[in-house]
């Protein structure tokens, strides 16, 4: 925690036993302290957030090898989540520029600095650390997949992603608010929007098999050449 003596920082409180003035002389403000949170980058309304959280803790039976597997495992395209969020990117059909919708869950987690001058950014400086966080991370979402492809994005090295993106986060929080420590990135999905999903996939299913067809039909050429010369 904080102290404040007649309305002033005086010294942050690490965990134990401290001898301080009582209110009105001083007061304390309490800091979390090593508290890990996870939160979706998606702007969702409170009610909204509340329900998905709630179906998330429900009990889930426990899967088997033969059985179906739990809904926390559902990764399928044509499922969508509350906790998704969409962004434009960028499209190139037919020679002309276009654009394209991706939904994309990612997730944060995040805890506040565990040094002094951490705590005193998180009284001080920082109101509510998960808006700060969205703001953050949504921005630099949308100037990243303006400046890919759909394609590109879905087959991109996540990893390298995730790393970049958490360097890059956590600089920014940096100048805003010192008090904010990110502790890692998670995708759970990224795909097109669960709507065209199966359309999408058929496209991608023609574009292969067409890549197929005209592999074998040069592989024949090949091969009625050969038979021609001989």
């Amino acid at each position: 925690a904080v102290y404040e003596i007649w309305g002033r920082p005086k010294a942050v409180f690490h965990p134990g036993l401290h001898i301080y003035l009582p209110w009105p002389f001083g007061r304390l403000k309490a800091v979390e302290y090593g508290v890990v949170h996870q939160i979706p980058i998606a702007f969702l309304d409170e009610e909204v957030y509340g329900k998905a959280m709630a179906e998330k803790r429900k009990p889930e039976e426990k899967a088997t090898i033969t059985g179906p597997q739990p809904a926390s495992a559902d990764r399928l395209w044509e499922a969508s989540r509350p906790t998704e969020a969409s962004y434009l990117v960028a499209a190139n059909r037919n020679g002309r520029e276009n654009f394209e919708v991706i939904n994309i869950d990612l997730r944060i987690a995040y805890r506040i600095g565990l040094d002094d001058t951490a705590a005193m950014d998180a009284v001080y400086r920082l109101d509510t650390p998960e808006d700060l966080i969205r703001a953050a991370a949504g921005r630099m979402l949308a100037r990243y997949f303006a400046r890919y492809t759909l394609p590109e994005i879905l087959g991109q090295d996540r990893e390298a992603f995730i790393r970049s993106f958490q360097k890059e986060l956590q600089a920014r929080l940096n100048t805003l608010s010192g008090s904010v420590e990110i502790l890692s990135v998670v995708i759970e999905t990224i795909h097109p929007p669960a709507g065209v999903a199966e359309a999408y996939q058929q496209v991608q299913a023609s574009s292969i098999d067409a890549v197929t067809k005209v592999a074998n039909a040069k592989g024949d050429a090949v091969r009625d050449l050969g038979q021609a010369q001989a």
